[in-house]
C-alpha cells in the first residue's frame, strides 16, 4: 500500500471515531447541559417568583398588623395575666357563691403554653348552675368549656357531701366543668 492510502484511510478512521465521539460522547454531554442550564433558568425564575411574592407577602403583613396594632391592647384584655391566676380563682368561687352553688376548684393536667386548664365541680340545683355557667361565660377572659357533666346527687353521696360541710337537697346536681383560660406570657 502506497503511503498517500495509508493516509487517507488513517484520516477516514479518524474521522469516523471523531463522528462516533461526537455522536456518543460529546452530543449527549451537550444535552444534558442544555437541559442542566434549562433546568437553572427554571429554577432561578421561580426563586425570582418566590421572593417577589414573600416581599409582596411580607409588605402586606406589615400593612395589617399596622391597621391592628392598636387594637392589641383591647385583645390582651380577654387574656389571663400569670399574676392574675388568683383573682380569677377567686372570680369563679364568687359566681359560684351568687348562684348559689358549693365549689371545688383545681387545675389540672400539665399547663399547656397559652392555657390554664381547671376542672370545677358544683353542688346546687340545674336553675343555679345555669346562672353560674351564663355569668361564667360574661367574664372578660377567653374561655374554652371542653367538658360538662351533669348527674343528680344520690343519697348516699350526700351524707358524705355534709360531713364537707355541702348541703345538697333532693334532686339537685353535682356538675363537672372542665374548662382552659387563655393565658398572655
Amino acid at each position: 500500500m502506497n503511503t498517500q492510502r495509508k493516509i487517507y484511510l488513517t484520516l477516514v478512521i479518524l474521522a469516523v471515531v471523531i463522528i462516533v465521539l461526537l455522536f456518543f460522547l460529546i452530543r449527549p454531554l451537550v444535552a444534558k447541559v442544555k437541559a442542566v442550564s434549562d433546568d437553572f433558568v427554571e429554577k432561578n425564575n421561580s426563586l425570582v417568583s418566590f421572593e417577589e411574592r414573600g416581599t409582596d407577602y411580607l409588605t402586606r403583613l406589615r400593612s395589617e398588623y399596622f391597621d391592628i396594632e392598636s387594637q392589641i391592647p383591647e385583645i390582651n384584655k380577654y387574656f389571663l395575666s400569670p399574676d392574675k391566676v388568683i383573682d380569677f380563682i377567686l372570680a369563679i368561687e364568687e359566681i359560684a357563691t351568687l348562684s348559689s352553688n358549693y365549689q371545688e376548684i383545681r387545675e389540672v393536667g400539665s399547663p399547656e403554653e397559652d392555657i390554664l386548664s381547671f376542672q370545677i365541680s358544683l353542688w346546687g340545683n340545674f336553675p343555679n348552675l345555669i346562672r353560674f355557667l351564663v355569668q361564667l361565660e360574661n367574664m372578660e377572659y377567653s374561655i374554652d368549656i371542653y367538658s360538662l357533666q351533669i348527674v343528680k346527687v344520690g343519697e348516699r353521696e350526700r351524707g358524705g357531701l355534709r360531713e364537707k360541710g355541702i348541703v345538697v337537697l333532693t334532686g339537685d346536681v353535682k356538675s363537672t366543668i372542665n374548662l382552659g383560660v387563655y393565658v398572655k406570657y
